[in-house]
């Protein structure tokens, strides 16, 4: 499964970055907890959820994973609820402890504001990885607004955002790429570990995108690989009548098919 957490990173991904670093960090990631920041944050998340619920005078309820009704391989875990309508998510950012939120939000630290020097205003970032969690936590529970807040410590009130669900930026900024992404790389690891053989994870080969002929012929054994998740792609309805190389020449007729 591809959460909420990773999504920002997955849709924002260049085409030339390393698709096997992505998937080792998604799939077998090591327990961050005792790295200071995550600790720090893992620390105060229950009373930071605490101190929001006073500051704005609302009831947050506890929730657990909530998976998408049409793609059971995306999920979200908010931090909590409110009513029926609305999630909460808290971060609790080392450095926004250490120098005060506007302080960090002003040097970039924290990127879902960013300080605007024409209007000497705070600004709401849509590019920043946290918006992107939140709007796909907003798609998958199927609510819609979120209380975001940022703690920086018991004295300090919590920097609050309210944000509402935009269906446009799910469907032209996240859907498509995270859909994707997991079908090409993370379902074939997890169907079909390399890592549990001690393989290199599966790469993409750059040095092969420029070449004249794009129709690559395949070995039986890289059909083999393939087989599997290409049922699993059925299935789900994610497979569709011809892949883009299909459509194109063999190498045997590229010539004769340029001079066309």
């Amino acid at each position: 499964m591809i959460t909420a957490s990773n999504f920002g990173i997955v849709a924002k991904r260049k085409e030339t970055s390393s698709k096997a670093k992505l998937v080792q960090n998604i799939l077998y990631q090591p327990n961050l907890a005792q790295i200071r920041p995550v600790a720090h944050g893992l620390e105060n998340e229950r009373f930071a959820l605490q101190q929001l619920a006073l500051q704005e005078k609302v009831t947050v309820e506890p929730c657990g994973l909530f998976v998408d009704q049409e793609y059971p391989f995306i999920g979200a875990t908010p931090d909590g609820l409110i009513g029926n309508d609305m999630i909460v998510e808290i971060k609790c950012p080392l450095v926004a402890y250490k120098i005060g939120i506007d302080s960090a939000i002003k040097q970039n630290k924290i990127q879902i504001w960013r300080f605007d020097r024409k209007t000497n205003q705070i600004v709401l970032n849509k590019n920043s990885n946290w918006f992107y969690q939140v709007q796909g936590q907003l798609h998958v529970t199927g609510r819609k607004k979120c209380l975001f807040g940022v703690w920086s410590g018991e004295n300090h009130p919590i920097k609050t955002e309210f944000i509402d669900r935009d269906d446009g930026f799910w469907e032209t900024r996240i859907k498509t790429k995270i859909i994707s992404f997991y079908m090409d790389w993370l379902l074939p690891e997890i169907i079909d570990s390399r890592q549990a053989r001690g393989l290199p994870l599966r790469e993409s080969d750059s040095s092969k995108d420029n070449t004249q002929c794009t129709k690559r012929s395949r070995s039986r054994t890289e059909d083999a690989e393939e087989e599997p998740y290409r049922k699993i792609k059925h299935i789900l309805g994610l497979t569709t009548s011809s892949s883009p190389d299909e459509n194109l020449p063999s190498c045997s007729r590229q010539l004769k098919f340029e001079e066309m």
